[in-house]
């Protein structure tokens, strides 16, 4: 049972570097107190489990079609999913904090480009399929002005799992500063979402803002941790395409 717990956080916290090792002695040091408990207490057995499931019983029990869910809702609820970062993303700004059902976003992300080159690709939803390579297709489904609908659909990796998905949202744009995102349909019950592109002559700073509320269970500790590595790794893989739009355009290349 301890082991089949240990599989399903590493699976979960791949790639998440000395953090992931940290939680992941936390979820085995949980594991072994609860089997103490377990030899030492059998007879109150019965009494703790009318109490309810605690965390470790819950993701024991979670299947892998949800472990895969809760590891994609970075992508969901950001409305794209890029493929795998650069390595040097330290200079990135991410906390994810839980509240509740209700997952809360923050971002800030510097980026060596101005903040048109910028805006460009945050707002290059019709090739977006083209440079992220967990969308299977994107494109504007609707346009009023600066008022977009736009579809997604892709897939998302974390390990041995795999979750696809599809999300319909409401983009409203204020050029080129703002970016407004509100789910229309998909596989979160909300997300809401604001994007401001700040200007700073030569370079720019993304400050992105939002909330959304998963349809499936997320596990404490380790579902916030999944989050911030894929919200890292998603902006991270935003700025990689900026500044390589930036570099062909100054080469003079199409």
């Amino acid at each position: 049972m301890g082991k089949r717990i240990e599989l399903l956080a590493e699976a979960g916290l791949l790639r998440l570097g000395e953090r992931a090792r940290s939680l992941l002695g936390i979820v085995r040091a949980g594991g072994r107190a609860r089997g103490d408990q377990e030899r030492g207490a059998k007879s109150r057995e019965p009494s703790r489990r009318a109490a309810g499931l605690n965390w470790m019983d819950c993701l024991e029990r979670m299947s892998l079609n949800r472990a895969g869910a809760f590891a994609a809702l970075a992508f969901l609820a950001l409305g794209f999913t890029p493929a795998l970062a650069q390595s040097d993303d330290r200079d990135i700004g991410v906390h994810i904090r839980k509240d509740g059902a209700r997952i809360i976003v923050d971002v800030n992300l510097p980026v060596a480009a101005t903040a048109i080159e910028t805006w460009n690709v945050m707002t290059d939803y019709d090739h977006m399929a083209s440079f992220v390579s967990n969308l299977e297709s994107s494109r504007i489904i609707d346009r009023q002005g600066d008022t977009l609908m736009i579809e997604q659909k892709g897939k998302a990796s974390r390990g041995p799992l795999t979750f696809k998905f599809q999300n319909v949202r409401q983009i409203m744009l204020t050029p080129p500063r703002e970016i407004r995102s509100r789910l229309v349909s998909g596989d979160l019950e909300a997300s809401e979402f604001t994007t401001r592109v700040v200007d700073h002559g030569a370079s720019a700073e993304i400050v992105n803002h939002g909330e959304f509320i998963p349809k499936v269970w997320v596990p404490p500790i380790i579902g916030p941790a999944v989050i911030e590595a894929e919200t890292r790794k998603q902006f991270q893989e935003l700025r990689t395409e900026i500044l390589r739009r930036k570099a062909q355009s100054l080469a003079g290349t199409p």
